[in-house]
C-alpha cells in the first residue's frame, strides 16, 4: 500500500541535495550569460576583416600624426605621401561610417 503522496523511483533526483545544483546552475548560468554578452560586445565592435573601431580610429590618428610630421620635414615627398594617406584616410573614414 503505497502513500498517495509518493514520488515514483524513476522521478526521484538523484545525487546532490536539489539546492545546490540550483546554485551550481545559476553561477554556471550568470557566467554564461556575461561571456555571451562579452561575445556579443566584441563582435559588435569588430568589422569583417578583424578590425576594430579602436584599431581603426587609433590607425586614422597615426596616419594624421605621420602626414604632420613628413610635411614639416620634406617637399620631395609630399605628393606621394598625401596620395597613399589620402587613401588610408578615406578607407579609415569609410570603416567609421559603416558602423555609425
Amino acid at each position: 500500500m503505497k502513500e498517495e503522496n509518493e514520488i515514483p523511483k524513476h522521478k526521484r533526483k538523484k545525487g546532490k541535495k536539489p539546492f545546490r545544483i540550483e546554485q551550481r546552475l545559476t553561477e554556471k548560468g550568470a557566467q554564461r550569460r556575461r561571456d555571451l554578452e562579452e561575445k556579443r560586445i566584441k563582435k559588435e565592435m569588430e568589422w569583417s576583416d578583424g578590425w576594430t573601431k579602436y584599431e581603426t580610429l587609433k590607425a586614422a590618428q597615426q596616419a594624421l600624426d605621420d602626414i604632420e610630421k613628413k610635411k614639416k620635414n620634406s617637399e620631395v615627398y609630399k605628393g606621394d605621401l598625401f596620395t597613399f594617406y589620402s587613401y588610408t584616410l578615406v578607407d579609415l573614414e569609410h570603416r567609421i561610417k559603416e558602423v555609425t
